[in-house]
């Protein structure tokens, strides 16, 4: 049975932090055409969530991809998974983007999204400074989108002490929803992810959303199992774009391997 939080967050009719573990698929694209076109294949899937990444859109120039057809391209991407939850995130290349942007850019860039009305929930590194973060939550509760604040681990899972402490630093910081996604090694990393995950959640360390998973195949589990520990999403790909553990083709040829499933049985997920 998932674990609940004290105070879920209802968005388009659904729930997150509810009684459903639900799913957030990420579209990965460069153009406009390209953008809509995988938000529709993404919406056969029926995700809950759907994430658009701001850092893969190309080349993300003013005399090329401008604020207005940003504004445009958000509105139209709102229309076609709608029934779902936007989520838009432009990721620092530290922290898993696809490429460098500068500061003011992606401020001015996801500031404008959220001022389109259509954007659920908006994320940003729980590390950026203060300013860039203060500007974003301000922006973000004028138009009633929820702030994740994410911290990512690329080559461990931290001590759990420290993972605790991000939580609250998040939320200390103004998170409506906090997301740690960390690189498990073994699977001792993987038990101790989900043994935090739950601590958090039965203490009333965060008593909103938030989200807590694994990267690297061997942390799948956190992904597919993570609402029995407290987590209220993951995230998943069908696009094919790569970028990242969150979606890697592995992951899904594991999957297989656990539960001994043919992919004619997944549906073809990743395929």
């Amino acid at each position: 049975m998932k674990l609940q939080n004290k105070y879920p967050y209802h968005m388009n009719g659904i729930s997150v932090g509810g009684k459903k573990y639900l799913s957030c698929i990420m579209v990965k694209e460069g153009t406009q055409a390209a953008i809509l076109t995988s938000a529709k294949e993404v919406m056969a899937w029926s995700p809950e969530i759907v994430e658009w990444r701001l850092d893969y859109v190309n080349p993300m120039e003013d005399n090329d991809f401008s604020e207005a057809l940003l504004c445009e391209t958000t509105e139209k991407l709102a229309e076609i998974v709608k029934g779902s939850i936007l989520l838009v995130t432009f990721r620092i290349k530290e922290q898993g983007g696809l490429r460098s942007f500068q500061r003011d850019l992606r401020l001015r860039m996801v500031k404008a999204c959220i001022r389109t009305g259509k954007v659920g929930i908006v994320d940003v590194e729980i590390d950026s400074d203060a300013e860039y973060i203060r500007q974003i939550r301000e922006e973000a509760h004028q138009h009633g989108t929820k702030l994740l604040l994410s911290f990512h681990d690329w080559e461990r899972v931290p001590d759990n002490e420290f993972m605790i402490a991000k939580v609250r630093e998040a939320i200390e910081k103004g998170a409506d929803i906090p997301k740690l996604y960390l690189t498990a090694n073994s699977y001792t990393d993987v038990i101790r992810i989900a043994d935090t995950a739950k601590r958090i959640r039965k203490e009333g360390i965060c008593e909103t959303p938030f989200c807590m998973c694994g990267m690297n195949h061997i942390a799948m589990i956190t992904r597919i199992l993570g609402g029995e520990c407290g987590s209220d999403f993951g995230y998943f790909t069908c696009s094919g774009v790569r970028g990242g553990y969150e979606e890697d083709d592995e992951y899904f040829k594991a999957l297989l391997d656990v539960f001994d499933m043919r992919e004619s049985q997944l549906g073809g997920i990743n395929a």
